[in-house]
């Protein structure tokens, strides 16, 4: 993954056709062997019939092999608040966490080459696929490290044998259409470089588009 100083990216959030929301991604920095990061996520969430705010906002380091150095956030989700320090050294990931005026440490092992992954930062799910760069008919699989859950998982990306193309931010992209699982979504990657682009969440009727 190559990552470049001012480089940006927006994604829309849309659910049953309604627009709900937006992330943004800029990278601020390169250093030698990675690059910083800030992103920021304003969602309305449907919930019994009312739009809940869901905010997010903070800062990611990522090597340039797209494995985690370390990330920050702060999270409101309809006035619940949360702020949330990562760090990663060789096979281990320490978060402290703070909620409601508590702070609390935890630990996780890593194998050691995991990407990172965050609740609806699809920034950080484009670099996974353009570390694995999915092709056309085939298989592959990437562990990543969903920090929300502090776990490692196995994500296996299996593309359709046919690409299809795309029209993104007004320009036509062909692309590997990928049955992600075990998150159920169906992803579209740039057939030439792995980016993702568009992503679908068929369960929640959610559709989110690079814009």
């Amino acid at each position: 993954m190559i990552a470049r100083k001012g480089a940006s990216e927006r994604w829309g959030f849309t659910a049953n056709g309604k627009e709900m929301g937006s992330q943004t991604a800029q990278c601020v920095a390169v250093r030698p062997g990675q690059s910083d990061w800030k992103f920021a996520l304003d969602l309305r969430v449907p919930s019994q019939g009312a739009a809940v705010a869901v905010t997010m906002s903070g800062t990611f380091t990522i090597a340039a092999n797209g494995t985690p150095i370390a990330l920050a956030l702060e999270a409101d989700a309809a006035g619940s608040k949360q702020r949330a320090a990562y760090t990663f050294a060789g096979k281990k990931a320490t978060a402290r966490i703070t909620v409601g005026g508590q702070s609390i440490t935890r630990d996780a092992a890593l194998g050691g080459s995991e990407t990172l992954q965050l609740n609806n930062l699809i920034t950080l799910m484009s670099f996974t696929t353009q570390t694995v760069r999915p092709q056309a008919g085939k298989v592959a699989t990437a562990s990543i490290f969903a920090a929300s859950a502090l776990q490692t998982m196995k994500l296996t990306l299996t593309a359709q044998p046919k690409t299809e193309t795309i029209t993104v931010a007004g320009k036509r992209v062909e692309c590997v259409v990928v049955d992600a699982a075990p998150i159920a979504n169906k992803f579209w990657c740039d057939a030439r470089t792995g980016e993702l682009l568009k992503v679908a969440a068929p369960a929640q009727a959610l559709v989110i588009e690079r814009r």
